[in-house]
């Protein structure tokens, strides 16, 4: 397993903006994973939901999976700590409308949202 911490990068991300819609105007930012590349994107996303997140990729036999750890906030209930998986390919995401990290593919992106950078 190889990985890092937040605060050890600050590397450029992808901003994604939504599709024309008079409702929405939600801002996500992204980073994709693939195998054995560079960490500190998806740490700088990871680290939008939760400054002391942690990355890490991990190796099984037939791929690569990237795991996220960090501490999600809800506005009744206590703070808990949340692990996500990533697939080769897709993407680490942060919604900054509301808060919150999750995976998307390609096909997500297409449906929902224009690039913005």
């Amino acid at each position: 397993m190889s990985g890092v911490r937040a605060g050890q990068a600050h590397p450029r991300v992808v901003r994604f903006t939504r599709k024309p819609d008079p409702d929405r105007h939600d801002v996500q930012f992204a980073a994709r994973y693939l195998p054995g590349g560079d960490l500190g994107p998806l740490l700088a996303v990871a680290a939008m939901g939760d400054t002391e997140a942690e990355v890490r990729e991990v190796n099984f036999t037939a791929t690569a999976v990237l795991l996220v750890r960090y501490q999600r906030h809800h506005d009744e209930h206590p703070p808990t700590m949340e692990h996500l998986a990533v697939t080769a390919g897709d993407w680490l995401a942060w919604s900054r409308d509301e808060d919150f990290l999750y995976d998307a593919t390609d096909a997500n992106w297409r449906q929902w949202y224009e690039r913005a950078s």
